[in-house]
């Protein structure tokens, strides 16, 4: 079964992720990563989609402190074009082991460009809880958000059919894995919606537990 909904869920990005691949003329690929140099989000570039060559010698394309505003260091970027067509949105995890010296993080960056070089975010850090969201009278899926530690790998696609509460209709998908020190047993999997300005959103949902206590039961029978 759980196979089976992850097999859907897939499926259902890749026909959404249509609407955002639009392709005019000569093009490439573009593939953005954190650089072995640094925790921070570099570009590559490549025609055939197999060969990459880094811009700028893998270095920062972007003041790093400056969005990541939680820790100072960037990972896991996914970027894509925004609903329009015309810009670029990026996701990825606030987080900088290099500093920190432990594993943990605690929220994701937002972020927004016109052109792939100058770029504006938003930083959502989940300890401060449900007042950072857009619907902070939801139902919450925490007691206590400030024993989140993790908020890892974010990624997004444009959802057309998602309809607000104001009967407006469209929103950015963004799912993630999420773990709470107090209240979850293991990572688990995690959704929010961001609006069309890309700069807010609302309280975590969960989308599907991976059930890793379950298989771990049925592999110690």
């Amino acid at each position: 079964m759980r196979n089976t909904f992850i097999f859907l869920l897939l499926a259902y990005c890749i026909i959404l992720s249509k609407s955002q691949n639009i392709v005019k003329g000569d093009y490439g690929y573009l593939y953005c990563h954190m650089s072995d140099l640094g925790e921070y989000t570099a570009y590559a570039v490549s025609r055939d989609g197999y060969n990459y060559q880094d811009i700028k010698g893998g270095k920062a394309i972007m003041d790093v402190k400056e969005h990541a505003r939680i820790e100072g260091g960037q990972r896991d970027a996914y970027i894509t074009r925004d609903y329009t067509g015309d810009g670029f949105v990026m996701v990825n995890t606030d987080m900088c082991v290099a500093k920190s010296k432990v594993w943990n993080n605690y929220g994701i960056d937002l972020l927004k460009s016109s052109d792939l070089i100058n770029w504006s975010s938003v930083t959502f850090d989940f300890r401060k809880g449900p007042s950072i969201f857009m619907d902070p009278d939801s139902e919450s899926v925490y007691k206590d958000f400030s024993k989140i530690v993790r908020v890892w790998a974010p990624q997004i696609f444009w959802d057309p059919n998602h309809e607000w509460p104001d009967g407006d209709k469209g929103g950015y998908f963004v799912y993630y894995s999420m773990l709470n020190s107090n209240e979850d047993k293991y990572d688990r999997m995690y959704y929010s919606y961001a609006d069309k300005t890309f700069t807010k959103m609302t309280q975590p949902k969960l989308l599907f537990d991976w059930g890793y206590a379950t298989i771990d039961a049925d592999i110690n029978l």
